[in-house]
């Protein structure tokens, strides 16, 4: 596992039977954060720099000697620019028993994606109780997706960033402005921060509606 483990997903990210022997749910989960995890960082930060990240990264957890730039970045950090402070609560954070993290939307998207269902020789049938999330998938995947967003990019981004991708066959570019909140998602912290993190990739995503669109 990478940076999250299982115990991060509570609420509405719970995954049943992932604490049950020989479950099939936490061994695609963990395969899931081992993966996407590191592509979203990859995303965020480009190759290069997740790979200096990646360098102070032991069993998939952060090296207490890493450079403060990365224990910044995992753990969160309140900083001040213009005048104005701001805080960046990190990839990962407590709030009394509950285990937080932008990390864990994105990985549960994937997991929904990939295994709410599955493809048979008689057409797509969903999973038993025993294995299954017993919701709509589609709405799961929307709610998670653009929770991940809000927390990773926020409403509204910078102004200079393009964001490109194809709908129908169709180049799509969104252009963005910057964000005042006092508590910062990541593309923000990255910009505030840029000095430490220079040429960070920061790809950025679109959100979906109810028809996972």
């Amino acid at each position: 596992m990478y940076i999250i483990t299982p115990d991060y997903f509570q609420k509405q990210y719970t995954i049943p039977n992932i604490d049950e022997m020989d479950s099939k749910n936490s061994t695609v989960l963990e395969i899931c954060i081992d993966q996407y995890v590191r592509l979203l960082l990859q995303n965020a930060l480009g190759y290069n720099l997740w790979k200096e990240l990646d360098l102070n990264i032991t069993d998939g957890v952060l090296d207490t000697g890493a450079p403060q730039k990365w224990l910044d970045l995992v753990n969160g950090k309140i900083y001040t620019k213009d005048g104005k402070t701001f805080t960046w609560k990190g990839l990962i954070y407590t709030e009394g028993i509950y285990k937080g993290s932008l990390l864990v939307p994105f990985v549960y998207y994937h997991f929904l994606k990939e295994n709410v269902s599955l493809l048979t020789g008689t057409g797509e049938k969903v999973l038993d109780a025993s294995n299954a999330i017993g919701v709509n998938s589609t709405q799961r995947m929307v709610m998670s997706w653009n929770d991940f967003v809000n927390q990773y990019q926020g409403q509204c981004l910078f102004s200079h960033h393009v964001n490109r991708y194809y709908h129908d066959g169709v180049l799509v570019e969104d252009y963005f402005t910057g964000n005042d909140s006092e508590q910062v998602n990541l593309i923000q912290y990255l910009e505030d921060n840029q000095a430490n993190y220079i040429d960070a990739h920061k790809r950025l995503y679109k959100v979906q509606n109810q028809l996972g669109l």
